[in-house]
């Protein structure tokens, strides 16, 4: 079985992780029929940081 985990960034409960500004969360975007994933931060504001696209962000580039 493959498993892949996506997970980050502070909603804006009351935790210790206060000090992550300004809140957010993370999306993940499946696509049926497909193996792969797309994931991002979106931050208050509509602000979009750290995207990843698996598998294309991971393949090895070879020489």
């Amino acid at each position: 079985m493959d498993i892949l985990l996506a997970y980050g960034r502070y909603t804006g409960g009351n935790t210790v992780y206060n000090n992550l500004k300004p809140n957010g969360a993370r999306v993940t975007e499946l696509t049926e029929g497909e193996r792969s994933i797309k994931t991002w931060i979106h931050l208050k504001g509509n602000r979009i940081i750290h995207t990843v696209n698996y598998p294309a962000d991971f393949l090895k580039v070879l020489d």
